[in-house]
């Protein structure tokens, strides 16, 4: 029976497969003169491969079969109306045992209830773990129980007939007894026969109701399939147009792109050009203050010679000065007192230290001088380093400004040392007076 339903999927959708079904129904209602017959055939037939015991009596596994779950429904419903057949044929059978006579051989109702109750739902599960699918063991099982049903009953016909063949020959004295035990026998296996077609009823509920619920999960993946069809067009539509979009700002920020690096060509030509004027107009500027630099400090140096100079000059008168002075009131001095030079009266000691004071005037006068002379340098030297602070002509009036405030400065200082003679001179004639009188 396992090569049987092995050839049966093996078959399925194959142009052999209304051949192999033919072949089974043949055999399935005559096992008696074609099953060596059937036997060899499925040896030799290739499909036959799939399922068969091996050496050492273990059971080869099914060759993998790439189903899909239409595959799976249209072998649940050939299964199904397989066992429909079977089930009505088991109620034929249930039904012509009680009308049978009670001079039926015993022997044989016994073998067919001890066979029957053999048959028990472990009997069916031998090897069924080989299969991938719970669906395919379930169909596999119905299978087995339908083929050792039919196998029974057929053994069961043969033996009633040559049953009846001796119990006709014998005519034994105990009808009775036997009659009684055959009716037992027969209410026995009516109440097999009837839980086998209940639990076979039961059997065939169940597979309808995977195959509904099959049905349904394929009509909901071809939903699924659709959806995400759809689904995958309506991204394609969207990927295009935002694919067009994205093209055409690429586009837009390219000419944008071209036009501003013209624009910052002509730009940076125009500063470029800007910038070159400047450095020249910078370079004039700078040679323009070179050259206003280097007049004012001619007119600076001529200044300061002029001033020098007209300091020599007033130094020199001054000194005349102080020297016809000096003589004039020794001039003065000597003729009123003409023994003064032969006994030094007591004003001489106080002539001295007068004539000590103006040779320090004179000489902290020439420090000042050169006090002067150095400023003049470092304003010199600061003038060189300085940079140009405004036009010329406010840089000229300022020069003119720290001349002026230097002469005046000048000029002061010089006429101190008058003021301080003229002061010791004005005392040493006072002590005179009062020394004559």
């Amino acid at each position: 029976h396992k090569c049987m339903l092995g050839e049966i999927l093996g078959a399925y959708q194959t142009p052999d497969f209304e051949r192999v079904i033919q072949q089974i129904l043949e055999t399935l209602r005559h096992p008696t003169g074609r099953e060596d017959q059937v036997q060899t055939s499925w040896d030799q037939n290739p499909l036959g491969e799939i399922l068969r015991p091996g050496t050492d009596g273990s059971q080869e596994p099914l060759q993998a079969l790439h189903q899909s779950p239409e595959v799976l429904a249209a072998i649940q419903d050939e299964l199904a109306q397989q066992l429909r057949e079977k089930a009505s044929i088991l109620e034929e059978i249930s039904a012509a045992l009680p009308v049978l006579p009670p001079t039926e051989p015993l022997g044989g109702c016994q073998r067919l209830l001890r066979m029957s109750q053999h048959l028990s739902y472990e009997s069916c599960l031998e090897g069924l773990g080989q299969y991938s699918s719970l669906l395919v063991q379930d169909a596999i099982i119905q299978a087995q129980v339908c083929y050792a049903a039919c196998r029974f009953r057929l053994e069961y016909e043969k033996e009633l007939r040559f049953y009846k063949k001796a119990c006709q020959e014998a005519k034994g004295a105990s009808g009775q007894k036997r009659a009684q035990a055959v009716g037992a026998l027969k209410e026995e296996y009516e109440e097999l026969l009837h839980k086998q077609k209940s639990e076979y009823q039961k059997v065939i509920t169940l597979i309808e109701k995977e195959n509904t619920e099959l049905k349904a999960k394929v009509s909901q993946m071809d939903h699924q399939q659709r959806c995400l069809q759809e689904a995958e067009n309506k991204h394609s539509e969207s990927m295009f147009a935002l694919q067009g979009r994205y093209e055409e700002e690429i586009r837009c920020m390219v000419e944008q792109l071209s036009h501003t690096e013209n624009t910052l060509q002509a730009e940076r030509s125009r500063v470029l050009s800007q910038l070159d004027a400047s450095v020249k107009d910078r370079q004039a500027m700078e040679q323009h203050h070179v050259q206003q630099m280097k007049m004012l400090e001619d007119r600076f140096q001529l200044k300061v010679r002029e001033l020098q100079a007209v300091h020599q000059e007033e130094l020199r008168a001054l000194q005349e000065h102080y020297i016809w002075s000096l003589r004039g009131a020794l001039s003065l001095y000597q003729p009123s007192h003409p023994d003064s030079s032969l006994a030094p009266g007591p004003s001489e000691p106080r002539a001295v230290p007068a004539a000590k004071d103006e040779a320090e005037s004179m000489s902290g006068l020439r420090e000042r001088i050169q006090e002067l002379e150095a400023q003049m340098g470092v304003m010199r030297e600061e003038l060189g380093h300085k940079e140009l602070e405004g036009d010329v002509a406010a840089l000229q009036e300022k020069y003119q400004r720290d001349f002026e405030s230097l002469k005046v400065l000048s000029t002061i200082y010089f006429s101190e040392p008058l003021l301080f003679s003229d002061a010791r001179k004005g005392t040493f004639c006072a002590t005179e007076v009062l020394d004559l009188g």
